[in-house]
């Protein structure tokens, strides 16, 4: 068990990507997951991948460590505490596109409280937000848990 979050490649690149007719498209509104609207259209599609970026964040121990360490630096409505830090196996939560520079500023703090001690643990966790929030910029579809 852990936690682990994605992002969604656009409608349009899956057009693209698998060459189908954008009518045969749907999106979820919610999470930015293209679907599409009868599975037997997909029938020449071996692997039918929306997904543009999928990271691991850790298991529930590294979590929680995460969030403990990371608790001293931010604040409790922060998005990384709130929204990504407070349970170590939480899905169906998103965080959306229009708080991506909140996130980038949060991850910025972060970078200036690393200690030497932790350097690792939080060089990875950066990184790997930093990835999600990439793509989430690039996509305009929110991170989502899953």
């Amino acid at each position: 068990m852990g936690l682990t979050a994605v992002v969604y490649n656009t409608k349009d690149k899956i057009k693209n990507m698998y060459q189908l007719d954008t009518s045969l498209l749907l999106n979820d509104k919610l999470t930015g997951e293209v679907y599409l609207k009868d599975d037997h259209s997909a029938s020449d599609i071996v692997e039918f991948n929306t997904i543009l970026c999928e990271k691991h964040i850790g298991n529930i121990a590294y979590v929680h460590f995460l969030y403990n360490k990371l608790k001293t630096i931010l604040t409790d409505e922060s998005i990384i505490i709130s929204k990504i830090l407070y349970n170590g196996s939480h899905s169906g939560d998103i965080i959306p596109a229009a708080e991506m520079e909140k996130l980038n500023e949060e991850i910025q703090c972060i970078k200036k409280h690393i200690d030497e001690k932790y350097d690792d643990e939080f060089t990875r966790f950066i990184i790997t937000i930093s990835e999600l929030q990439e793509a989430s910029i690039t996509t305009n579809n929110p991170i989502v848990f899953v």
